[in-house]
C-alpha cells in the first residue's frame, strides 16, 4: 500500500471526509446524517475504489472528489424523499380547495412525518427505519437489506397505519390552544396573499383526504415491480460509475517553472525618486504609465516562489566624519530580504527585522574586475595615498544565496495571481548599506581640455594627437562620495537634450558611459577647502568613432560639446539625469505554477 493510499484510508482522513460530507449535507438540506453509521463504511469503500480508479494520486484531489460525489448522492436522495413527504403532508382546504400543510404535533410542535409510499435507493442508503411510540420506545427496527421488498413495504405500511391511528386518537383527546375552531388566517399562494377561510375541525380535513391517500397507497403497492427496487450492489455500482466518470473528466494538471530576473535600474529612477536600489517595487503586467519596474506577464495558480540568487553591488557605507573608513556589505553575517507580498509564514527570527522575512541571504562569491593595474595605480593615480580603500579599483558584485533555500509555498490552494513584489534588502539591523541616491541631477554639461585629475591625463584616441580633444565634464547638482561613483563605473543618462540629434542618441544610449576620471580628492588638511572625497564633477569620453582603415579618430564623428546648446528637462532646472549602473541590485526568482495540461484531450468530451 502506497503512502498516499495509507493517508487516504487513515482514520483521521476518513473522519475528515465524514465530517465534511455531514457538514455539506446539513448546509444543503438541513438534514443531519450523523446517526447513520453505514455512511462511514460507504465512505471507506468509495475511497478505496476512488484511489484505484483515479489517474492522479494527489490526496487533496482524491478527497475533493469523494466529498463532492457522496454529498451529491446523499443530497439527491434526501431531495427526492422530501419531495414525496411534502406530497404526503399536504391536503386541501375543505372550502377553497387550496393546499394546506399538516399542522405539527400539539404536544411538542414537531413535524409529524408521513413516510413516502415508494421503495427506492434511499432504503439502501439509510440502513434502518426506526419508529417510536409516544414514550420514545422503539417499536420497530427493520433492516433495509436481505428482505423481500414487498414484505418490507407491507410491514412499513402496517406500522404507518398504527402510528396514524395513535395520532388521530391524540388529536381527538386534546383541545387546540386556539379554542374550538382552528383558524387559518392567511396563505401564501405564488407570492400573492389571499384569505384562506376558516376550518372548523382539522380532523375533517384528514378524513376527507384519507380516501385519496388510501387509493395512492394501494396503487403504489399494486404497480410496484421488483425490478424498480435498487439493490445495494446496484447503488454501489451507480456510485462507482458516477465516480469513475468524474475522475475521467478531471482536468490533468502539469507544473510549469518560470524564472524571473529583476534589476533595480529598470524602475523609474527619474520621476519616482522615493525608491532606491535596495527598496523598490516590481509589478506584473504593469500599465504603460506605471513608475515601477515591470515584468510583462501575469503568473497564475502559483504553487511556490523562491529566490535563487541575489547580486549586490560593491557598495560602501559613507562615514561622513572620516572618509578614510570604507565598509561594504561583507562586514555583516548576512543580509535580509523582505518581500511584503510573500513574507508571511516563511521565516521567524528573534527581532522585527528578520522575523517574517522572505529569506536570509548568505555571501557566496565575489565577481569583480580590476580597473587599473597595480603599476598604473602606483604611477598614474594623483591623489595620496594611491589606494585609499580596499577594492577601490575593482568593479563587480557580491553574490548572495538564501541560507536555507527558503521559498514561499502555497500548500492547500495555489495563489490565484501575483500582481507585484516589493523588494527590500537590509542588513540584520534593518538598515540599508548606503542611503545616498544612485541618481544624479545634471547641472551642466561642457567640454574640458584633458589633464590630470584623480588619475593623470587620458592617453586619448590611438594614432591621434589628443591635446586638442576634450573630456565631457558633468557637473551635478548634489555632491556625491567618490566611494559610490568611482573610476570604471558606468553611467546611464536620460532626458539630455541638445541641438544635435546625433549627440542626443549618443549620450542617452542604454549601454551608458564609463567614468574615466574624477575630480581630485583632497585630504591634505582639515580646513574648509578640502573636499575629503565629497565631489560633484566627473568625466566621460567625448563622442567619436575610429576609422576602420587606419584605426584613428574619424573627425566627422567627433563633436565638441562646447558647440552644443542644452535644454532643461521639463523646467526642472536640470539638463538631464544620470544613474550609476554598477550600483544596482539584481535578483533571480524561480516560480512554479499549476496549469491545465492542454495537450491531453478527453475523448469522452468529444
Amino acid at each position: 500500500m502506497s503512502a498516499t493510499e495509507m493517508n487516504l484510508l487513515s482514520p483521521q482522513n476518513l473522519n475528515y471526509l465524514y465530517t465534511s460530507i455531514q457538514s455539506n449535507v446539513i448546509n444543503a438540506t438541513n438534514v443531519d446524517i450523523k446517526t447513520n453509521a453505514t455512511i462511514q463504511t460507504t465512505i471507506k469503500d468509495v475511497a478505496q475504489k476512488t484511489y484505484r480508479a483515479a489517474p492522479s494520486k494527489e490526496l487533496e484531489a482524491l478527497n475533493n472528489h469523494i466529498i463532492t460525489n457522496i454529498t451529491s448522492a446523499i443530497c439527491e436522495k434526501i431531495a427526492k424523499k422530501k419531495g414525496k413527504k411534502q406530497n404526503a403532508l399536504t391536503t386541501t382546504h375543505a372550502t377553497t380547495g387550496q393546499p394546506i400543510e399538516r399542522k405539527t404535533r400539539p404536544e411538542d410542535d414537531r413535524e409529524y412525518r408521513l413516510q413516502p409510499f415508494t421503495m427506492s435507493a434511499d432504503f439502501q442508503e439509510f440502513s434502518h427505519y426506526d419508529a417510536t411510540d409516544e414514550s420514545g420506545t422503539s417499536v420497530n427496527q427493520i433492516p433495509a437489506a436481505n428482505i423481500n421488498p414487498i414484505e418490507l413495504m407491507k410491514r412499513i405500511q402496517q406500522e404507518r397505519e398504527e402510528e396514524t391511528n395513535r395520532y388521530l386518537k391524540k388529536l381527538e383527546s386534546n383541545t387546540l390552544a386556539t379554542g374550538e375552531n382552528f383558524h387559518l388566517n392567511r396563505e401564501i399562494d405564488k407570492g400573492k396573499i389571499v384569505d384562506a377561510g376558516r376550518l372548523n375541525d382539522p380532523l375533517d380535513l384528514y378524513r376527507k383526504t384519507s380516501a385519496q391517500m388510501n387509493d395512492y397507497k394501494t396503487n403504489a403497492l399494486n404497480t410496484m415491480d421488483h425490478q424498480d427496487i435498487i439493490t445495494p450492489d446496484e447503488c454501489e455500482r451507480d456510485i462507482r460509475i458516477n465516480l469513475q466518470r468524474q475522475v475521467l473528466n478531471m482536468p490533468k494538471y502539469i507544473e510549469k517553472t518560470f524564472y524571473l530576473s529583476v534589476n533595480s535600474i529598470d524602475r523609474d529612477w527619474v520621476n519616482y525618486r522615493r525608491e532606491s536600489r535596495y527598496n523598490f517595487k516590481v509589478s506584473f503586467n504593469p500599465s504603460s504609465t506605471s513608475p515601477t519596474a515591470g515584468i510583462q506577464t501575469i503568473l497564475k495558480n502559483i504553487i511556490s516562489v523562491e529566490v535563487i540568487g541575489v547580486q549586490l553591488p560593491i557598495d560602501y557605507t559613507n562615514i561622513q566624519f572620516d572618509s578614510r573608513i570604507a565598509l561594504n556589505a561583507l562586514r555583516f553575517p548576512y543580509m535580509v530580504l523582505n518581500i511584503d507580498e510573500l513574507d508571511e509564514d516563511i521565516y521567524y527570527g528573534t527581532n522585527k527585522h528578520n522575523n517574517n522575512c522572505f529569506a536570509v541571504l548568505m555571501f557566496d562569491k565575489e565577481y569583480s574586475t580590476q580597473v587599473l593595474s597595480t603599476d598604473y595605480i602606483n604611477t598614474q593615480v594623483q591623489s595620496n595615498p594611491k589606494t585609499k580603500y580596499n577594492l577601490q579599483y575593482k568593479r563587480g558584485y557580491f553574490k548572495y544565496i538564501s541560507s536555507f533555500f527558503e521559498k514561499k509555498k502555497y500548500y492547500n490552494n495555489p495563489k490565484a495571481s501575483l500582481t507585484h513584489m516589493t523588494i527590500n534588502i537590509t542588513d540584520p539591523a534593518g538598515s540599508y548599506i548606503n542611503t545616498q541616491e544612485d541618481t544624479l541631477e545634471i547641472l551642466d554639461i561642457e567640454g574640458e581640455t584633458i589633464g590630470d585629475k584623480e588619475i593623470s591625463t587620458t592617453t586619448g584616441f590611438p594614432y591621434y594627437n589628443s591635446s586638442t580633444q576634450k573630456y565631457i565634464k558633468i557637473t551635478t547638482n548634489k555632491y556625491f562620495y567618490n566611494r559610490n561613483f568611482r573610476i570604471g563605473d558606468s553611467l546611464r543618462f536620460r532626458h539630455v537634450v541638445s541641438n544635435s540629434s546625433a549627440f542626443n542618441e549618443y549620450i542617452n544610449r542604454d549601454a551608458g558611459h564609463v567614468i574615466i576620471n574624477l575630480q581630485l580628492e583632497d585630504n591634505t588638511g582639515i580646513d574648509e577647502t578640502r573636499n575629503k572625497g565629497l565631489i560633484n564633477v566627473l568625466y566621460i569620453s567625448p563622442m567619436g568613432q575610429l576609422n576602420a582603415l587606419n584605426q584613428t579618430l574619424d573627425e566627422s564623428t567627433y563633436i565638441d560639446v562646447d558647440t552644443l546648446v542644452f535644454s532643461e528637462y521639463e523646467n526642472s532646472g536640470f539638463k538631464g539625469y544620470a544613474i550609476n549602473m554598477d550600483l544596482q541590485t539584481h535578483l533571480m526568482f524561480k516560480v512554479i505554477t499549476k496549469n491545465i495540461d492542454s495537450s491531453i484531450i478527453n475523448t469522452q468530451n468529444i
